[in-house]
């Protein structure tokens, strides 16, 4: 049970969500109003600066977004059984599923991807992948940067779905400083508040709180905020998804009348997409979990976004379509 400071911050939240029409405690979505002219104010701006090189690494994805270059840059890829993602589902079913979508059987690739968007003015990271400050994992999202021409320097905004290590510990290098000297942290504060201890009932490793502190502490004077109607980014605005882990947060991203959704760990695989009645066991709030996922996929149906996923094989986007009680998806090439 999470503490009543951040309760209060969530119920308050809660309220903005269903003032903006989204829901968050029932499986009937009202999607948000998606603001096209915040994606039109950021087309006047854009002014893209393509990658150079004409071969690229096969962890390197470049695509456009209404008016923004976006990068998919796969920064690491595991193998792990079937049972990691769905243990109560017999391997007959997932592996005819797997096919259907095209995959391999008896495996799961699961990628750590992160969505680089380049809008003339600023340069935007979303989740920054392993890093290289744990012996045993090292991100390849330095490396990628540089094969399409940007220094670390050059990133100006790193949002945040949420302090798992996987999607932050690319913010230290592996002297356990700053990754990205000039950019500043985008994230919620309800977020900020669950992995700085401030609330309690915690389902994550005291070892993974720790490294979000020192996150936190390396850029304590470059922290953003972002309330549920605020656009720090234009075009860019946050959606509620806290089944994952308290705070958690999936971004919309608007630009020239098109719409992109990261859902962060809302939606791990295509997997739990075309099979709605499956369930995902490393979720702190299950029941929520599955609320968050079946909002944004109707969300994205509904509306014709994009979808991009933190853990999608490779390159990691495509769009959605409700198909009776599942959806169909359709990775983008």
């Amino acid at each position: 049970m999470m503490v009543s400071i951040i309760a209060q911050r969530t119920q308050r939240t809660q309220r903005k969500a269903r003032e903006k029409g989204w829901d968050v405690e029932c499986g009937e979505v009202k999607p948000p109003r998606l603001r096209a002219s915040a994606g039109e104010d950021l087309a006047k701006i854009a002014k893209p600066v393509y990658y150079k090189n004409m071969t690229l690494s096969p962890s390197i994805h470049p695509f456009t977004h209404g008016a923004i270059q976006c990068y998919s840059l796969r920064d690491y890829r595991e193998t792990y059984p079937l049972d990691w993602l769905l243990p109560d589902v017999p391997t007959d079913e997932i592996n005819a599923a797997l096919e259907s979508l095209g995959l391999p059987r008896d495996q799961l690739d699961i990628d750590t991807n992160c969505l680089l968007l380049d809008t003339g003015r600023e340069r935007v990271l979303i989740d920054t992948g392993w890093g290289r400050s744990l012996p045993d994992k090292q991100g390849a999202l330095p490396d990628l940067l540089g094969e399409i021409g940007m220094t670390l320097e050059d990133i100006t905004w790193v949002v945040l779905t949420h302090g798992d290590r996987d999607h932050c510990y690319g913010l230290l290098t592996a002297d356990s400083e700053k990754t990205f000297p000039n950019a500043r942290l985008l994230m919620t504060q309800d977020l900020w508040f669950f992995w700085e201890g401030v609330a309690g009932g915690s389902p994550v490793s005291p070892e993974t709180r720790e490294g979000f502190k020192r996150i936190t502490r390396l850029y304590k004077d470059r922290v953003t905020f972002a309330g549920i109607d605020d656009e720090v980014i234009p075009g860019f605005m946050w959606l509620p998804a806290w089944g994952h882990r308290p705070g958690h947060t999936a971004w919309l991203v608007n630009a020239s009348g098109e719409s992109l959704i990261h859902v962060g760990d809302a939606v791990v695989h295509p997997l739990l997409i075309t099979n709605s009645a499956w369930e995902w066991p490393h979720h702190a709030h299950p029941d929520q979990a599955v609320r968050d996922r079946h909002n944004l996929l109707n969300m994205a149906a509904g509306t014709g976004a994009v979808i991009y996923g933190a853990h999608f094989p490779f390159p990691g986007f495509g769009r959605v379509q409700k198909d009776g009680l599942n959806w169909s998806w359709m990775p983008l090439p």
